[in-house]
C-alpha cells in the first residue's frame, strides 16, 4: 500500500519519524526479550522453531501499520507505548526473580531498550507536530471512507 498524496508531507518530518523508528524498535526490542524468556535455545537454533516467528509477528503488523501511516496504528500509537513499557517491566520484573535459575542478560538488555525506546517514543508522541500528524491521518482515513461508501 502506498502512503496517500495527503500524508507524503510527514514522510521527511524528523520528529514524526523519529517516533515511529522508536516505536517500532521498542516493539522488535520487546519480542526478543519475550523470545528469549520463552524459548530456550540460542538465537540461531531459535530462528527455525515457528514460535520464533509466531512471537515476532505482533511487532512486524505493528511496524508495518505505522511505517505505512495506518489510521488504526497512528490511533492505538501511545497506547501501544504505554502497553509495551508495561509488559517490559513486568519482563524485568520476571527476570529479576529468576535471575538465579537461567542467563538472563540478553533479554534485561533487550527489554531495558524496548522501554527506553517507547518511553521516548511516547515522549516525543505528546509534541504538537505528531499530533497534527495524527489529526492528518484520521482526516485522510475519513475521506478515503467516505470516497469508497459513494
Amino acid at each position: 500500500m502506498t502512503i496517500p498524496a495527503e500524508l507524503q508531507r510527514w514522510k521527511r518530518h524528523r520528529l514524526v519519524n523519529t517516533a515511529l523508528l522508536l516505536s517500532c524498535a521498542a516493539g522488535f526490542f520487546g519480542m526478543l526479550a519475550l523470545v528469549n524468556i520463552l524459548l530456550p535455545l540460542d538465537y540461531q537454533d531459535n530462528r527455525g522453531n515457528p514460535a520464533y516467528w509466531v512471537l515476532l509477528l505482533p511487532a512486524a503488523g505493528w511496524a508495518m501499520g505505522v511505517v505505512n501511516f495506518h489510521p488504526w496504528a497512528v490511533r492505538g500509537f501511545r497506547p501501544f507505548c504505554v502497553a509495551l513499557g508495561a509488559c517490559s517491566v513486568a519482563m524485568l520484573v520476571a527476570l529479576e526473580r529468576s535471575a538465579g535459575t537461567r542467563d538472563s542478560g540478553i533479554a534485561t538488555v533487550l527489554a531495558v531498550a524496548s522501554v527506553v525506546a517507547g518511553l521516548a517514543a511516547w515522549i516525543l508522541s505528546s509534541r504538537p507536530a505528531f499530533m497534527e500528524f495524527a489529526v492528518d491521518v484520521r482526516r485522510c482515513a475519513s475521506h478515503r471512507s467516505r470516497t469508497n461508501a459513494e
